[in-house]
């Protein structure tokens, strides 16, 4: 039982960096705009006034 434990342990631990690895990539692309990519303005979607 306790080895069944620390595989499962082992296994969401890996999960988690994956997800925090996936989470910072994606933020990453949320601040991306025109001013700093290579993206045409009419991607950085409406400002309102």
């Amino acid at each position: 039982m306790v080895k069944s434990l620390t595989d499962s342990n082992a296994a969401l631990a890996e999960t988690i960096k994956q997800l925090q690895e996936t989470i910072k990539e994606l933020q990453w692309q949320m601040n991306q705009n025109s001013q700093n990519s290579s993206n045409p303005p009419f991607c950085n979607g409406f400002n309102k006034l």
